[in-house]
C-alpha cells in the first residue's frame, strides 16, 4: 500500500485498548499491537530506496516499562506485564533493531496517559468526567495511585516536532508525557471543581491492579533536551475541554 500511496510522512497511532494488568483478547493484540507495527516497519524498508519517508512517528505505550525499572526512563530494561504491553514493546524492540541496521527515520514514543475529548468511554478520563457531570457515584481503587497526564494537542504537537529531527535518531524512543505524578485523589479533586459536581467518591482497592503499584512519572530529561517541545495544557484547562464536549 505504501508503495502506492508514496507518503513523505507516516504516523502509526493504531492499537487495541488496555486496562491495567487485565488482558486483552491475546490474538487481537498480537495482530494489531505487534504483527501491524511490524508491517508498518517492513513497509518502510521496502521503499527505502525507491521513495523513502522524511520521517515516521509511532506510539508505544508507558506500559511497556512494566513493574520492575524505578524510573521511566528511554534507556532502562523494560519488563512489561500482560498481552498488550508485551505485544507494544515487541513492536518498539522490532522499530529500534530494524530502523538502526538500516537508518529509517522511524520513532516511538512511549505515551503516558493521555487525555482529550473523544476518550472511548470505558477509560478512567472519560468515565470520571461522565460520573461527575451526572452525580452520580464515582469508585476509584486508591487516592495514592498516580498517573502522568499528557493532553491530546499536547501529544500531537510533540509528534510533529519530532518529525525534523527524525533522521537524527533513528530508532530511538521518546517518552511523551509531561514529568509529573499526580495522584488520584488529585485528580478527582479537580474533575470535581471543574465540573461543580456533588458526586460521591468510593474507594475500593478491589479495582486496583498490579500497574497502580508503582509511581507513573516519565523522565523527560530526553525529549526535553531534544526538542524545545513541553506540555502547555494543564490538567484543569483539559479536564474542562473533555466535559464540554461531553455536555
Amino acid at each position: 500500500a505504501l508503495k502506492m500511496i508514496k507518503p513523505t510522512h507516516v504516523y502509526h497511532c493504531a492499537g487495541t485498548l488496555s486496562r491495567g494488568t487485565a488482558e486483552v483478547d491475546d490474538r487481537e493484540s498480537v495482530l494489531i499491537n505487534e504483527i501491524g507495527a511490524k508491517n508498518i516497519v517492513d513497509a518502510l524498508l521496502e521503499i527505502k530506496d525507491t521513495n523513502p519517508v522524511e520521517a515516521c512517528v509511532m506510539l508505544g505505550t508507558s506500559m511497556e516499562y512494566g513493574l520492575t525499572p524505578d524510573i521511566l526512563k528511554e534507556d532502562v530494561v523494560c519488563d512489561p506485564v500482560g498481552s498488550y504491553a508485551v505485544a507494544k514493546h515487541n513492536a518498539t524492540q522490532y522499530m529500534q533493531e530494524t530502523a538502526r541496521r538500516h537508518e529509517l527515520p522511524i520513532i516511538s514514543l512511549r505515551v503516558f496517559t493521555r487525555d482529550g475529548p473523544g476518550m472511548h468511554q470505558n477509560s478512567l478520563i472519560a468515565k470520571t468526567c461522565k460520573n461527575a457531570l451526572e452525580g452520580t457515584n464515582i469508585i476509584l481503587s486508591d487516592p495514592s495511585v498516580t498517573r502522568d497526564f499528557i493532553y491530546i494537542d499536547d501529544l500531537i504537537a510533540m509528534m510533529l516536532e519530532l518529525v525534523p529531527v527524525a533522521k537524527q535518531y533513528c530508532g530511538e524512543v521518546f517518552n511523551a508525557g509531561s514529568g509529573v505524578a499526580t495522584q488520584l485523589d488529585t485528580y478527582i479533586a479537580t474533575v470535581l471543581q471543574q465540573s461543580n459536581s456533588k458526586s460521591v467518591i468510593i474507594w475500593d482497592s478491589q479495582y486496583k491492579s498490579a500497574y497502580d503499584e508503582r509511581l507513573w512519572k516519565a523522565d523527560m530529561t530526553k525529549t526535553f533536551t531534544t526538542l524545545s517541545w513541553s506540555p502547555s495544557v494543564p490538567l484543569p484547562e483539559g479536564i474542562a475541554n473533555i466535559m464540554r464536549h461531553q455536555m
